[in-house]
């Protein structure tokens, strides 16, 4: 019911009330109406909706707002639900009533008493009439009433319809629910507020004992029960009560007897317990709450009346002490700080001590029991100090820390004296002492007293348990402020490994630590640590229910920093909305955590982008700050320093240099010099924009005095500045240069004109022409001239001109006879690195050969440019694939530089970086690769930050990045991509081939971590610098593409995809290659058919992979792993296209390639054998099939990745070939462990996982275990329904299975209304019209005629035929068991119709028509040959049924023995299907007397069904109610009764026994009781079948008049005659009422009736009986039997009792059953 409602809001009643049926509300808050008014969609589709829908919606989303405490939005959608009920007549109904409860419920939560006891009236009156106030939710609307009248002030009132509700829950037998509870609980506070303290604590006392029971004592509910029970026990303590009798019984009187010990175990259990949340601060300071196992059932906290209980807690926080740092990049958002949130130690009860309830008593309590203790024992024992602990807490609790630490520090002297401090009681109080000590600020004096409570857990053995963890947890938060974060970590790891081994992970506690561990992570500077941890503790928060708390936004704002701090700056500003959304729903808005969280959003925003919306949320965050008086603080003066920088990347530099300045002048108060630094370098940065380089200059100084002062190293920003000022200089010193001598500056000559940054090639040419027009060319000047102009001219990207002009000067020093001159190995140098940039690799080698040679001639290879020299030839050597040589020159270039000591240079560095590549590139080992960036990054940071930020730097950050890509660590990999970009931006070349291939790995980062949509992003970024860049028409540009439609169809864009890879294909088409180029190609090709292949283009998929086959074939590549990836790719698609042989074939040739690679053992090689498996299982090669998974499945577990989706998939294909070669319990243990895997990987909610349990479900069905197949179905259901995947053919597939298991079940309602669905789909898809859709048809009819819906049943079943004829598939197996069917209902229908003429015409006609279908059903089978099969002997069956019920059993044996005859040919006699012709046939045979013979034939079924587990079925329990009925026919009454006990069990475990079928096997037991003289035990069983068959509807039936007559028989043999003739006469209107008096059964009940009449002396009513009897048993010709003649010998004493002769009355014997 939607509309029940969780309390009543107006007093204590609503706290106990389940939200038993609020399973929609999770979804709903997903759809209904936010505060601000906008229009939700939900509301949108209930004004598209109509009818019942439409006004249940209503009420859904109106509990939903009540639950999202939209009290208006939620009271005007349950008006508009009365509204339309209302017009519609449905509102004076039960939903009626529970719709006018809801409203006043939501009345009382807003204050409006009167209107909710109006509303409330109006429900009870609805509830009257409709006969419905004796329910659940009767009780539930008094005691609502009660509460709203309690609220009202009349109490009385009040506590009467609390009575009245108490006993409509008795009556109903829910008194031991928490309805009840939360009734004794609201009675209890009334009487205790008319001054009824006995009565209160009576109640109380009900309800603590239904939560004991229930489980509920330990939640924030059972902790307020406790308080108001403690209170009221307490005020008989104090003698506030009149009633000294009351003190009296809960030993009150004296308190130190055995009363007063069990007042001092429970006084103190109450107040603090209520409030124990207000301990659990996020904050500066611990938490003295040793928490109880978290409540499961949702608590909604709501306020009480009184103001000292029920109180909603809120939990403080505080933000000072986090201050958000600027880091050494130029976007200050990398050092966002994250939730304002210092961890609090806390604690948490030890239970194995009954004095421990002492810790949560209030002050006054134990204070008040102390007195008396110390009054009436000796002090210094352990009590003693256990009331001082309490004590402590209570002080603790109520801010009075000296107090508390006095109460501890006399407790611990006193557990010292007494030797009870090693003990869980020391335990807690050495860590309650750390808690205050910690809040006192004695960090120090706290991990003293907690390292001593960890010894003492590790001494008394409580150290691995969930209080041993909160106590380490509290070790690290203790460290951490101390700055230990080692220590902190530590701690931490061993308290999150106690709580996963003791499985207390998912509590508020562990989420706590989670929080705790992330914060440390990120200090340690470990955001992906951080990241991690605090994911986790999200979805500790989610399950418990804790994360819409401001400790859940506090932790979602955590969450977002990790985020942003690993360049996810969209999925941190989800974070930051989510946690806003919450700060607002729990009353935080405008408190310094919204201000923190809009300054992290506003650095988010500026991250991607959005810098207006940045300004936005510093502005908000500021206005927060000033208003709250958290301005003038470290966190005011970041708000002020991001604002300013945002405002300045906008280029609003006067806004910047004002808040800037603000920022500065609030700084200056503190002492903080980093913070003072940035703000200097900012102002100056702002200072050089607006064109004062002298106050820019200034501001630098000021900030790198303060930096050296410090020894800090520069800074991004300070070094960004730098360069600012530097470059205008540079601009100066060019303009001074202009005005030197003017051939000085052309010639080249060293002079003023040296100065400049690049030559301009035109100058240089100019220069070259004065040299020719003199003659000076052919010279060692015009040489050098030469060598600078190709230089120049390489800087421009002519490289084939700069090519042309050193090989000019490699002429005139050969002409000059220089060429083994150091300048003319330089110019080799050059020649050599042309060639590279050509991609002339070979030659390049050649010349850097011959420029090394010339180097060893003249001495000059040890030389620091002779290791540039060697590290260009390496370079070369690796571009042509020789790495080892390369690496062999890099080293010798290391040696060399190592030799001349210049490796710490950035020529070093830059040495380093080309050796990582080749590692990592050509060796394929990144973590060598990433020792070697390492060493080159120290090296530049060695130098001082402005070696690594240059484009080298970032260069060498790049295949940092690229190294941990290739490792798969893609967060890792992005954050030194981002360091690289940030190096780019400030220099100014991203727009430039490097910044574009940057772009491209960032992107493929992104990708890698499954964010495409912000792949793509940057992928279009790359496309516009390429374009920019004129690089777009290159190989670089064919992997955008292709990476392009990689994400494409990643997110499922396949159009997308294939527009970018032919984009990809033209490029490299058109630019040619070698084999590496091939290789691409290739690669390309094959994306292309799998973008095609799934977009199910079969044959333009095939023509791809054919393409790529060529390809590979024609570069000699097709050997190759990425040949067999292909290959396997060809197999699949035409397996599609049905070319098994084909598919076979590619899927060989992979596998063989696979296995001479050595590929095999991988994730792609145990794919190829699990395709080729399937291939041979199509092939029908189960073997061989078997073989191929089995090897797949030893790879996957020798790799250890058999736990996955994948290696599910492979377990489910082993299991149903397993299935198919007749292994069933090794198909299901192989499900079975696919099924473990799913669960464990959380992979059972997809498709796959629906058709895993399926296959189950079906194997389970096979082995007879119906309720596991079934339970199976119904899981596959859910995550069908889930995935949007039901209203599908396979879905119509698994809701006919579910039908089946059903029916076999018993459970006939259900299964039609799956049978029904299945239906609705199969019309919706267009599939009813086929051969399975008949199937389905004649599914409904079977079920229908089994539940007794025969008109129903041949109606579905002549669909069903009207469909094979339309098909053409009445010809076949199916379509003879269709006839079957249709002939079986009609001869139900014809057995049961009532004797009217109509009627009667249709009963012949049934009857008729039963053999002719059944007659018809034979005929098909044999026109198609097929008499022979597992159909035909079921079709011989039924027609055997059918003559057995025209009382031909030889001819029904007849057909009986052929089926079985048949079914042992065809191997199907030892099935459960054989087992039920066995049982027909036994039935048959005692049908004609021989019960040895039929118990033989039951005896061999039942062997069957053991043999097939479907003893537990109903044909199983209809097989053993049979042997019963044999046996005791033979007059084995005890083994009946042994046969019909095995049938009963089968039936109360099935769930079956309140049903038709076992009222009738209740009757058989009776009848076996009865007549072996148990007379009473037969009437009490069929006491028993009376009941079921009146529940079931079924007494007014045939089978309802013979258990009557039966109750009959076994009163009159009691004596008791009257009592039989009333259950008699009862019989005899049943069978008048359902035509089966004028039957052999009716005329046997006729004799019943004139034999007890006969005992009454009613000799006429006797012989009118007798006669009536006989009348029918003449025109049904069974006059002539043993039954007749008793009926003549009763007819001949009944007259000779009507003559005057009449002698002594005799009892009459001869009328047994």
């Amino acid at each position: 019911n939607p509309l029940s409602t969780p309390g009543s809001g107006g007093g204590p009643a609503g706290l106990f009330c389940c939200d038993d049926e609020g399973g929609n509300t999770q979804v709903l808050n997903s759809i209904v109406a936010p505060s601000d008014g906008q229009d939700p969609s939900a509301l949108k589709f209930v004004a598209d909706t109509s009818g019942i829908e439409r006004y249940i919606l209503l009420a859904e989303i109106a509990e939903a707002k009540m639950v999202c405490g939209e009290l208006e939005g939620a009271l005007d959608a349950f008006r508009q639900a009365c509204r339309l009920r209302s017009r519609a007549g449905k509102l004076e109904t039960h939903e009626g009533a529970c719709l006018w409860k809801a409203m006043g419920v939501v009345k009382c939560e807003i204050g409006d008493l009167k209107g909710a006891l109006e509303d409330f009236q109006e429900a009870h009156r609805i509830f009257v009439q409709a006969g419905t106030l004796q329910s659940r939710d009767g009780a539930k609307l008094v005691t609502c009433m009660a509460s709203a009248k309690q609220a009202c002030g009349r109490k009385v009132e009040a506590i009467g319809d609390y009575a009245m509700a108490r006993q409509i829950l008795e009556k109903e037998g829910l008194l031991h629910t928490t309805d009840a509870a939360a009734l004794f609980f609201s009675e209890g506070a009334a009487r205790r507020e008319i001054g009824d303290l006995s009565g209160a604590i009576a109640a109380f006392t009900e309800a603590k004992t239904i939560c004991e029971t229930t489980g509920s004592l330990d939640t924030s509910e059972g902790a307020q029960l406790m308080t108001y029970m403690g209170d009221a026990i307490a005020e008989c303590a104090r003698g506030d009560s009149d009633s000294a009798e009351t003190r009296k019984i809960h030993g009150v009187e004296d308190v130190m007897g055995s009363g007063g010990a069990a007042l001092l175990r429970k006084l103190g259990a109450g107040a603090a317990r209520g409030g124990r949340d207000k301990f659990r601060m996020k904050g500066d300071r611990p938490s003295c709450s040793w928490m109880s196992k978290p409540s499961e059932t949702r608590s909604d906290a709501r306020s009480d009346t009184k103001s000292d209980a029920g109180q909603t807690i809120s939990r403080a926080t505080s933000t000072s002490g986090s201050s958000d740092k600027l880091d050494s990049n130029s976007e200050i958002g990398n050092g966002d700080n994250r939730s304002a949130r210092s961890n609090s130690p806390s604690s948490k009860a030890i239970d194995e001590e009954e004095l421990d309830e002492f810790n949560d008593g209030d002050l006054e309590t134990l204070t008040r029991l102390r007195e008396m203790w110390k009054r009436g024992c000796t002090l210094d024992t352990p009590v003693d100090a256990q009331l001082l602990t309490g004590i402590g807490n209570a002080k603790l609790n109520a801010g009075d820390l000296h107090g508390a630490l006095e109460a501890y520090l006399e407790a611990c002297r006193i557990r010292e004296k007494t030797n009870t401090l090693d003990s869980p009681s020391g335990a807690r109080l050495l860590n309650s002492l750390g808690v205050v000590q910690f809040d006192m600020g004695d960090i120090d004096e706290a991990i003293e007293a907690y390292t001593e409570a960890l010894r003492v857990c590790a001494r008394t053995g409580s150290l691995e348990s969930a209080d041993g963890a909160l106590l380490m947890m509290n070790i690290g938060i203790a460290s951490r402020l101390r700055g230990d974060l080692n220590g902190a970590i530590k701690a931490y790891s061993k308290a999150q490994r106690v709580r996963q081994a003791t499985e207390t992970m998912v509590t508020d506690e562990g989420a706590q630590l989670l929080e705790s561990i992330g914060d440390a992570r990120f200090e340690a500077g470990d955001p992906d640590g951080a990241h991690e941890a605090y994911d986790k503790a999200r979805t500790v928060r989610q399950a418990i229910g804790t994360l819409d708390t401001l400790e859940g936004a506090l932790l979602l704002i955590s969450l977002g920093v990790a985020k942003k701090a690993l360049g996810n700056a969209k999925g941190a500003l989800e974070s930051y909305t989510e946690a806003q959304t919450i700060l607002r729903s729990t009353g935080n808005e405008g408190t310094p955590p919204e201000a923190n969280l809009l300054k992290n959003a506003g650095i988010a925003r500026r991250a991607l982008g959005d810098l207006s919306g940045a300004v936005e949320d510093f502005r908000r965050a500021l206005a927060i700050c000033d208003e709250t008086d958290n301005l003038d603080t470290p966190d005011g003066t970041l708000l002020l320093l991001n604002l300013g920088t945002t405002l300045r990347m906008m280029g609003d530099n006067r806004g910047a240099l004002q808040a800037y300045v603000q920022a500065k002048d609030i700084q200056m108060g503190m002492d903080d010099a980093k913070d003072d630094i940035l703000l200097s370098v900012s102002i100056g940065l702002v200072e050089l924009q607006l064109g004062n380089i002298d106050l820019a200059s200034e501001h630098y100084v000021e900030a790198r005095v303060m930096r050296e002062r410090l020894n800090l190293p520069e800074t991004p920003e300070g070094a960004q500045l730098l360069k600012g000022i530097g470059a205008k200089q540079t601009r100066l010193l060019k303009a001074e240069s202009m005005s030197g001598d003017r051939w000085t500056r052309l010639t080249g000559v060293r002079g003023p004109a040296d100065r400049l940054e690049v030559e301009s090639v035109a100058v240089l040419e100019e220069a070259k022409r004065v040299h020719e027009s003199v003659g000076s060319l052919e010279t060692g000047s015009g040489a050098r001239l030469l060598a600078n102009l190709g230089s120049a001219k390489a800087a421009k990207g002519d490289t084939a001109g700069a090519l042309k002009t050193f090989e000019q000067a490699r002429r005139v020093h050969a002409e000059l006879d220089t060429s083994r001159t150091v300048e003319c190995a330089q110019l080799l140098g050059k020649i050599g690195s042309a060639h590279m940039a050509l991609g002339e690799h070979a030659r390049a080698v050649e010349v850097f050969e011959e420029a090394c040679a010339v180097r060893t001639q003249i001495g000059r290879i040890a030389t620091p440019d002779g290791a540039d020299l060697l590290m260009e030839l390496g370079r070369a050597r690796c571009a042509l694939g020789d790495y080892d040589a390369g690496l062999a020159e890099y080293a010798k270039a290391k040696k060399t530089r190592q030799s001349t000591k210049t490796m710490e240079t950035p020529a070093g560095a830059h040495l380093l970086m080309l050796t990582g590549i080749a590692k990592y590139s050509g060796k394929k080992a990144p973590d060598h690769a990433l020792k070697d960036f390492a060493e080159a990054t120290a090296i530049r940071e060695r130098m001082g930050m402005r070696t690594l930020e240059t484009a080298d730097g970032a260069t060498l950050l790049m295949h940092a990045g690229i190294a941990k890509h290739l490792k798969g660590d893609f967060s890792s990999a992005l954050v030194e991509y981002a360091k690289a970009r940030a190096i780019r931006l400030q220099l100014g070349n991203m727009e430039t081939a490097d910044g574009a291939l940057l772009t491209h790995h960032m992107a493929r980062a992104h990708a890698g971590l499954g964010a495409h949509a912000t792949a793509l992003q940057a992928f279009a970024e790359e496309e516009e610098l390429r374009e920019k860049t004129g690089t777009i028409e290159t190989k670089g540009g064919a992997d955008l593409y292709t990476e392009i439609g990689v994400s494409h169809r990643a997110q499922g864009d396949l159009d997308g995809a294939l527009r970018a890879y032919t984009k990809a294909r033209r490029i490299r088409e058109k630019l040619g290659g070698g084999a590496g180029d091939a290789a691409n190609l290739a690669a390309l090709l094959m994306r292309i058919g799998v973008a095609k292949h799934m977009r199910d283009d079969v044959d333009g998929a095939l023509e791809a992979y054919e393409q790529a086959r060529k390809t590979c074939q024609e570069a000699n590549m097709l050997e190759t792993s990425d040949g067999a990836r292909l290959l396997r790719n060809i197999g699949l698609a035409k397996s599609e296209r049905g070319d098994l042989d084909g598919q076979l074939s590619a899927l060989e040739e992979s596998l063989r390639i696979r296995r001479l690679t050595g590929t095999l053992e991988s994730a792609e090689g145990v794919a190829v054998l699990q395709n080729l498996g399937d291939a041979k299982r199509a092939h029908g090669d189960l073997d061989g099939a078997l073989a191929h998974y089995s090897e797949a499945y030893n790879i996957r577990a020798k790799m250890k990745i058999l736990q996955s989706s994948h290696g599910a998939d492979l377990l489910r294909s082993m299991g149903v070939v397993k299935a198919d070669l007749g292994d069933s319990a090794g198909a299901m243990k192989a499900y079975e462990e696919a099924l473990k895997i799913r669960r464990s990987t959380k992979t059972l909610d997809c498709v796959e996982g629906a058709t895993l349990l399926t296959a189950i479900g079906e194997m389970k069905e096979e082995m007879g275990d119906q309720k596991g197949s079934l339970s199976a179905y119904m899981e596959v259901k859910g995550i069908r329904e889930r995935t949007g995947t039901l209203e599908t053919e396979k879905g119509v597939q698994l809701l006919k299975g579910i039908g089946a298991a059903q029916d076999d079940e018993g459970d006939l309602d259900r299964a039609i209304e799956n049978y029904e669905e299945a239906r609705r789909i199969s019309q919706l898809t267009g599939t009813l019209e086929t051969p399975e859709g008949a199937k389905l048809l004649m599914n409904i009819g079977v079920a229908e005629t089994e539940r007794g819906g025969l008109n129903r049943a041949i109606e579905a079943l002549e669909e069903a035929r009207r469909i094979r004829l339309k098909t053409g598939t009445m010809e076949t197996p199916d379509g003879a068991v269709l006839m079957m069917h249709t002939g079986i209902a009609m001869g139900y229908r014809h057995s049961t119709l009532t004797r009217h003429i109509g009627v009667e015409l249709r009963s012949r006609r049934d009857a008729d028509s039963q053999f002719e279908h059944l007659a018809e059903a034979r005929k098909i089978l044999e026109r198609i040959g097929r008499l022979d099969s597992s159909e035909g002997a079921l079709v011989l069956e039924n027609c055997g049924v059918a003559e057995r019920a025209r009382n031909n059993v030889q001819g029904a044996l007849d057909l009986y023995e052929k089926a079985r005859l048949i079914r042992k040919l065809t191997s199907t006699l030892e099935t459960a299907e054989g087992a039920h012709l066995l049982n027909n046939i036994g039935e048959a045979k005692g049908d004609k007397g021989d019960f040895e013979a039929a118990m033989s034939s039951y005896n061999e079924a039942r062997r069957i069904r053991e043999l097939t587990n479907s003893m537990n079925s109903k044909d199983g329990v209809l097989l053993l109610t049979n042997i019963g009925n044999a046996r005791r026919a033979s007059g084995d009454l005890r083994g009946a009764l042994q046969a019909f006990a095995e049938a009963r069990a089968s039936r109360e475990r099935s769930g079956t026994l309140n049903t038709a079928a076992g009222a009738s096997l209740l009757m058989a037991i009776g009848s076996a009781m009865a007549g072996g003289g148990d007379v009473d035990g037969a009437l009490a069983v069929y006491d028993d079948a009376k009941k079921i068959r009146e529940e079931t509807g079924t007494l007014q039936t045939p089978d309802g008049a013979l258990l009557l007559a039966s109750m009959g028989i076994a009163r009159r043999a009691k004596g008791n005659i009257w009592a039989a003739l009333e259950v008699f006469s009862e019989a005899c209107a049943i069978r008048a009422c359902t035509g089966t008096l004028e039957t052999s059964s009716g005329a046997q009940l006729l004799n019943f009736i004139g034999a007890a009449k006969f005992d009454t002396g009613d000799f006429p009513g006797a012989l009118d009986a007798y006669a009536e009897a006989r009348k029918i048993r003449e025109r049904t010709n069974t006059l002539e039997t043993t039954d007749g003649a008793l009926l003549l010998m009763s007819i001949a004493k009944a007259k000779q009792r009507l003559t005057p002769q009449a002698g002594t009355q005799e009892q009459d014997t001869d009328c047994s059953i």
